[in-house]
């Protein structure tokens, strides 16, 4: 399947199985199709991005954004309620491959 092909759905799912979650456990993928905290928590362990507990869920998605090449405060990262995009998904999809690499 061609990366054009990919959902969201299935690139949010790729990923949470590549750091090490469960896309059917609603403590990584919610049933409102929302990648959840913990996954992104999972993410910017794998890309070595510093966090800490205080950040909010926005706070470790845009983070995980960021240090994928991102820019979180560019609209094509974020819906307009929020959501992270497919775009988004795609760059940490592409970035946690990179990183799984070395």
């Amino acid at each position: 399947m061609s990366d054009e092909e990919r959902t969201k759905q299935k690139i949010a799912h790729d990923i949470i199985e590549k750091v090490g979650g469960d896309p059917d456990d609603e403590e990584y993928y919610s049933k409102g199709g929302t990648v959840t905290r913990k996954t992104y928590d999972l993410v910017n362990d794998v890309l070595e991005t510093e966090t800490d507990e205080e950040d909010t869920k926005h706070d470790a998605a845009s983070k995980a954004i960021e240090e994928s090449g991102g820019d979180p405060e560019d609209d094509e990262y974020y819906s307009r309620g929020g959501t992270v995009t497919k775009k988004a998904l795609k760059a940490i999809d592409e970035a946690i491959d990179e990183a799984q690499e070395d």
